[in-house]
């Protein structure tokens, strides 16, 4: 039985997903990995990025769960903030439009909440809690003159768009990626073919996938764990961080899953 055999039996072999992590890990098991259909590639790409974004949230529960306590302590540092504020609608502002989180009215037509998070008049501020529905004046946290409501009020708002919020931060992992692993996969294949290897597009395409996981991993769980200025990061364009450190394992990963997983022998000049 041939090493691609081997392996084979080994990648196929455990619980699905979390094999398929560990066998991401071993620049060897890419021979089977690669093997795999595209279909497979595309749902364990989906799935990877989700579960280390899952895994992140989970590692920030206890710092969120604390949010209160410090927006409270920070709030403790301000000495002044006082706004004044006058303002007036001829109609409910809602947003978002439809099913709307947040409404704000001063036409006196709402008085308590209905579906929605908070409500905002031109005298009072009406918002859900974990502990019920609170009515305040508005001024009161205007002049942070209850610096716990209004902590609580920041907290809430936190939860709120919590959800969004990851929703954002999967989709922008997912993109950032699937570019790195597009990039790798065409400047591999221009590398093979002008060393005139027989090494097939399709293998290199499911390698840079499935060599994004311990980038992806330590990206991800490296901002809970307070470990990101270690990952080296830089912005590209101002727009992307990039973590050289993930990178780098990247490409290590990608190279050696690329050759490992070859059908031939790469062959640096033509025989004669």
């Amino acid at each position: 039985m041939g090493k691609e055999g081997i392996f084979q039996d080994r990648a196929s072999s455990g619980p699905g997903f979390f094999s398929t992590i560990a066998a991401s890990l071993h620049p060897m098991r890419y021979i089977s990995l690669s093997s795999r259909s595209y279909r497979d590639v595309l749902f364990y790409f989906l799935s990877i990025v989700l579960f280390a974004v899952l895994l992140a949230t989970v590692l920030w529960l206890p710092k969120l769960m604390n949010l209160q306590n410090t927006l409270e302590k920070q709030f403790d540092g301000v000495s002044r903030f006082q706004v004044t504020t006058e303002f007036a609608t001829t109609a409910p502002l809602m947003v978002p439009k439809t099913r709307p989180l947040v409404v704000v009215d001063t036409t006196g037509e709402r008085t308590s909440l209905g579906s929605e998070f908070l409500l905002v008049t031109d005298k009072i501020m009406i918002y859900r809690t974990r502990d019920g529905t609170v009515k305040r004046p508005i001024q009161e946290f205007l002049s942070l003159g209850n610096k716990k409501e209004l902590s609580k009020l920041l907290f809430s708002l936190a939860v709120l768009v919590l959800p969004g919020l990851l929703i954002f931060i999967y989709l922008m992992l997912l993109i950032k990626y699937a570019l790195i692993a597009v990039v790798a996969t065409i400047l591999a294949f221009i590398i093979v073919k002008l060393t005139r290897s027989s090494q097939s597009f399709h293998r290199i395409a499911k390698v840079s996938v499935y060599a994004v996981t311990l980038p992806v991993l330590l990206d991800v769980l490296a901002f809970p764990l307070g470990v990101q200025q270690y990952l080296l990061p830089i912005s590209v364009a101002g727009i992307v961080m990039v973590n050289m450190v993930t990178l780098g394992l990247y490409a290590l990963l990608f190279i050696l899953g690329t050759v490992l997983s070859g059908e031939t022998e790469v062959r640096l000049f033509p025989r004669i």
